[in-house]
Protein backbone atom coordinates (compact mmCIF):
# COMPACT_ATOMS: atom_id res chain seq x y z
CA UNK A 1 0.00 0.00 0.00
CA UNK A 2 2.78 2.79 1.01
CA UNK A 3 4.58 2.10 -2.59
CA UNK A 4 1.11 2.45 -4.71
CA UNK A 5 0.76 5.79 -2.55
CA UNK A 6 4.44 6.97 -3.43
CA UNK A 7 3.68 5.89 -6.86
CA UNK A 8 0.74 7.57 -7.15
CA UNK A 9 2.00 11.20 -5.06
CA UNK A 10 4.78 10.91 -8.27
CA UNK A 11 2.30 10.88 -10.73
CA UNK A 12 0.45 13.66 -9.75
CA UNK A 13 4.01 15.49 -8.66
CA UNK A 14 4.74 14.93 -12.97
CA UNK A 15 1.17 15.79 -13.99
CA UNK A 16 1.34 18.94 -12.23
CA UNK A 17 4.82 20.09 -13.60
CA UNK A 18 3.63 19.15 -17.31
CA UNK A 19 0.35 21.44 -16.81
CA UNK A 20 2.48 23.93 -15.95
CA UNK A 21 5.16 23.17 -18.83
CA UNK A 22 2.00 23.19 -20.80
CA UNK A 23 0.66 26.23 -20.12
CA UNK A 24 3.93 27.97 -20.56
CA UNK A 25 4.39 26.55 -23.87
CA UNK A 26 7.26 24.40 -22.71
CA UNK A 27 5.52 21.06 -23.52
CA UNK A 28 3.26 19.52 -25.78
CA UNK A 29 0.26 18.44 -25.68
CA UNK A 30 0.89 14.64 -25.89
CA UNK A 31 3.36 15.14 -23.13
CA UNK A 32 0.65 16.16 -20.63
CA UNK A 33 -2.23 13.83 -21.81
CA UNK A 34 0.48 10.80 -21.07
CA UNK A 35 1.05 12.41 -17.71
CA UNK A 36 -2.46 12.62 -17.15
CA UNK A 37 -3.08 8.48 -18.43
CA UNK A 38 -0.18 7.74 -15.90
CA UNK A 39 -1.84 9.52 -13.11
CA UNK A 40 -5.03 8.35 -13.80
CA UNK A 41 -3.94 4.65 -13.83
CA UNK A 42 -1.88 4.93 -10.67
CA UNK A 43 -4.86 6.44 -8.70
CA UNK A 44 -7.62 3.96 -9.91
CA UNK A 45 -4.41 1.41 -8.52
CA UNK A 46 -4.18 3.03 -5.38
CA UNK A 47 -8.07 3.07 -5.05
CA UNK A 48 -7.97 -0.58 -5.91
CA UNK A 49 -5.80 -1.44 -3.72
CA UNK A 50 -7.61 0.18 -0.58
CA UNK A 51 -10.93 -1.36 -1.57
CA UNK A 52 -9.21 -4.73 -1.48
CA UNK A 53 -7.78 -3.71 1.76
CA UNK A 54 -11.00 -2.64 3.24
CA UNK A 55 -12.64 -5.77 2.65
CA UNK A 56 -10.13 -8.08 3.49
CA UNK A 57 -10.11 -5.92 7.47
CA UNK A 58 -13.77 -6.79 7.45
CA UNK A 59 -13.89 -10.50 6.48
CA UNK A 60 -11.01 -10.42 9.12
CA UNK A 61 -13.48 -9.21 11.91
CA UNK A 62 -15.62 -11.48 11.21
CA UNK A 63 -13.63 -14.73 11.28
CA UNK A 64 -12.77 -13.19 15.12
CA UNK A 65 -15.93 -12.70 15.73
CA UNK A 66 -16.14 -8.84 16.28
CA UNK A 67 -17.41 -5.99 14.55
CA UNK A 68 -17.02 -5.85 11.13
CA UNK A 69 -16.01 -2.00 11.70
CA UNK A 70 -13.50 -2.88 13.87
CA UNK A 71 -10.19 -0.82 13.33
CA UNK A 72 -6.86 -2.16 13.72
CA UNK A 73 -3.18 -1.77 12.41
CA UNK A 74 -0.12 -3.86 11.45
CA UNK A 75 3.30 -3.59 13.20
CA UNK A 76 5.80 -2.78 9.93
CA UNK A 77 8.45 -5.03 12.02
CA UNK A 78 8.39 -8.40 12.50
CA UNK A 79 9.60 -10.38 15.00
CA UNK A 80 11.53 -13.77 14.06
CA UNK A 81 12.13 -15.81 17.30
CA UNK A 82 15.30 -17.63 17.26
CA UNK A 83 15.29 -21.10 16.31
CA UNK A 84 15.77 -24.12 19.03
CA UNK A 85 17.74 -26.26 16.20
CA UNK A 86 20.57 -25.65 14.24
CA UNK A 87 21.12 -24.53 10.80
CA UNK A 88 22.03 -28.29 9.81
CA UNK A 89 19.02 -29.78 11.02
CA UNK A 90 16.75 -27.39 9.33
CA UNK A 91 18.22 -27.65 6.79
CA UNK A 92 18.18 -31.48 6.87
CA UNK A 93 14.61 -30.84 7.78
CA UNK A 94 13.33 -29.39 4.98
CA UNK A 95 14.60 -31.16 2.53
CA UNK A 96 12.86 -34.69 4.15
CA UNK A 97 9.44 -32.40 3.96
CA UNK A 98 10.32 -31.25 -0.09
CA UNK A 99 7.79 -33.06 -1.57
CA UNK A 100 8.85 -31.36 -4.60
CA UNK A 101 12.54 -33.56 -4.38
CA UNK A 102 10.80 -36.38 -3.58
CA UNK A 103 9.07 -36.66 -6.28
CA UNK A 104 12.51 -35.84 -8.54
CA UNK A 105 14.47 -38.35 -6.40
CA UNK A 106 11.96 -41.03 -7.72
CA UNK A 107 11.68 -40.13 -11.44
CA UNK A 108 14.82 -40.06 -11.20
CA UNK A 109 14.92 -43.89 -10.22
CA UNK A 110 13.06 -44.84 -12.67
CA UNK A 111 15.21 -42.97 -15.08
CA UNK A 112 17.69 -45.21 -14.09
CA UNK A 113 15.76 -48.44 -14.32
CA UNK A 114 14.26 -47.23 -17.82
CA UNK A 115 18.19 -46.42 -18.99
CA UNK A 116 19.47 -49.89 -17.58
CA UNK A 117 16.66 -51.75 -19.97
CA UNK A 118 17.26 -50.19 -22.40
CA UNK A 119 21.10 -51.10 -21.84
CA UNK A 120 20.11 -54.59 -21.18
CA UNK A 121 20.25 -55.91 -25.33
CA UNK A 122 24.01 -55.23 -25.42
CA UNK A 123 25.10 -56.78 -21.75
CA UNK A 124 27.38 -59.98 -22.24
CA UNK A 125 25.23 -63.17 -22.96
CA UNK A 126 26.03 -66.84 -22.10
CA UNK A 127 24.76 -69.63 -23.96
CA UNK A 128 25.13 -73.02 -24.23
CA UNK A 129 24.59 -75.71 -26.92
CA UNK A 130 24.47 -79.73 -26.86
CA UNK A 131 24.08 -82.17 -30.10
CA UNK A 132 23.93 -85.83 -29.82
CA UNK A 133 24.41 -88.21 -32.26
CA UNK A 134 23.97 -92.09 -33.10
CA UNK A 135 24.17 -93.86 -35.44
CA UNK A 136 24.60 -98.37 -36.22
CA UNK A 137 25.21 -100.11 -39.59
CA UNK A 138 25.19 -103.99 -40.34
CA UNK A 139 27.03 -104.05 -44.01
CA UNK A 140 27.21 -108.24 -45.39
CA UNK A 141 30.99 -108.68 -46.88
CA UNK A 142 31.45 -110.37 -49.37
CA UNK A 143 35.59 -109.69 -49.89
CA UNK A 144 38.23 -108.76 -48.06
CA UNK A 145 39.56 -109.18 -44.72
CA UNK A 146 36.17 -111.54 -43.35
CA UNK A 147 34.78 -112.48 -46.51
CA UNK A 148 31.06 -113.85 -45.83
CA UNK A 149 30.80 -111.89 -42.31
CA UNK A 150 28.60 -109.34 -41.19
CA UNK A 151 30.61 -106.20 -40.16
CA UNK A 152 28.72 -103.90 -37.97
CA UNK A 153 29.80 -100.57 -37.21
CA UNK A 154 28.47 -98.23 -33.93
CA UNK A 155 29.33 -94.15 -33.89
CA UNK A 156 27.99 -92.12 -31.05
CA UNK A 157 28.71 -88.83 -31.69
CA UNK A 158 28.29 -86.11 -29.13
CA UNK A 159 29.06 -81.65 -29.41
CA UNK A 160 29.02 -79.16 -27.03
CA UNK A 161 29.47 -75.63 -27.96
CA UNK A 162 29.71 -72.75 -24.75
CA UNK A 163 30.09 -69.53 -26.38
CA UNK A 164 29.92 -65.53 -24.82
CA UNK A 165 28.42 -62.99 -27.10
CA UNK A 166 27.50 -59.46 -26.93
CA UNK A 167 25.76 -56.52 -29.21
CA UNK A 168 27.98 -53.57 -30.40
CA UNK A 169 26.31 -50.39 -31.57
CA UNK A 170 28.36 -47.85 -33.35
CA UNK A 171 26.69 -44.62 -34.83
CA UNK A 172 26.15 -43.78 -38.43
CA UNK A 173 26.05 -39.52 -39.23
CA UNK A 174 25.20 -39.13 -35.73
CA UNK A 175 21.68 -40.11 -35.90
CA UNK A 176 21.88 -43.90 -37.22
CA UNK A 177 23.27 -46.48 -35.65
CA UNK A 178 24.02 -49.79 -36.65
CA UNK A 179 24.23 -53.15 -34.21
CA UNK A 180 25.76 -56.55 -34.90
CA UNK A 181 26.50 -59.97 -33.02
CA UNK A 182 30.10 -60.45 -32.12
CA UNK A 183 31.20 -63.64 -30.95
CA UNK A 184 33.54 -62.68 -28.30
CA UNK A 185 34.34 -66.35 -27.05
CA UNK A 186 34.28 -70.02 -28.44
CA UNK A 187 34.96 -73.52 -26.96
CA UNK A 188 33.64 -76.56 -28.81
CA UNK A 189 34.40 -80.08 -27.72
CA UNK A 190 33.76 -83.08 -30.28
CA UNK A 191 33.43 -86.61 -28.65
CA UNK A 192 33.64 -89.51 -31.60
CA UNK A 193 33.29 -93.33 -30.24
CA UNK A 194 33.58 -95.84 -33.30
CA UNK A 195 32.84 -99.15 -32.51
CA UNK A 196 33.24 -101.88 -34.47
CA UNK A 197 31.67 -105.44 -34.33
CA UNK A 198 32.99 -108.73 -36.36
CA UNK A 199 30.47 -111.92 -36.42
Amino acid sequence: MEIARETQGISETRLERERIRNQLGGASSTDFLNAQVSFNNDQSDLLDRELRMSIAREELNVLLGQDPATIFTVSQEIAIPELSVDFEQVRDLAIERNSSLRSAQLAKKVADRNVQTAYSPFMPKLSLQANYGYSDQTNNSKAGQYPGHNIGTKTTTGTVGLSLSHLTCSMVAATRSTCKTQESRQQTRLWHWPMRKTG
